[in-house]
């Protein structure tokens, strides 16, 4: 679980983790609060032309931008981008992606929810 929830933490998470892992594939599970300039963390997490993206609503539909908002914005700038629920998201990126660096990126009020979830998989 990694905050990436306005510029500054994701530029931020992007050098981190092209430091430590510069030669591995990212999955990204993305979602962003409504009052988080969303539209710029997309921009510069997108940067990562190798990297897969999947954006989600977050763990409560009226605090987080859609899916689908957050999936067009994505679009403009990669093509391995899609979209899913949350807890859907996570299981699939460990049971398809398990060989790359997975990270939840975004706000940390979905910190507890991801920890249970992984707790109990």
């Amino acid at each position: 679980m990694i905050g990436g929830h306005n510029e500054n933490a994701a530029k931020n998470l992007v050098t981190t983790i092209n430091q430590y892992y510069p030669e591995k594939q990212k999955v990204y599970i993305i979602s962003l609060l409504k009052t988080k300039d969303y539209k710029t963390v997309i921009k510069i997490l997108t940067q990562d032309k190798n990297g897969i993206f999947i954006l989600t609503t977050g763990n409560d539909k009226n605090k987080y931008v859609d899916k689908e908002v957050l999936y067009n914005e994505a679009k403009k700038y990669t093509n391995n981008v899609y979209k899913d629920e949350l807890f859907d998201a996570i299981k699939t990126a460990k049971s398809k992606y398990k060989e790359k660096i997975i990270m939840i990126v975004g706000s940390f009020y979905v910190y507890k929810d991801v920890i249970e979830e992984l707790e109990t998989k």
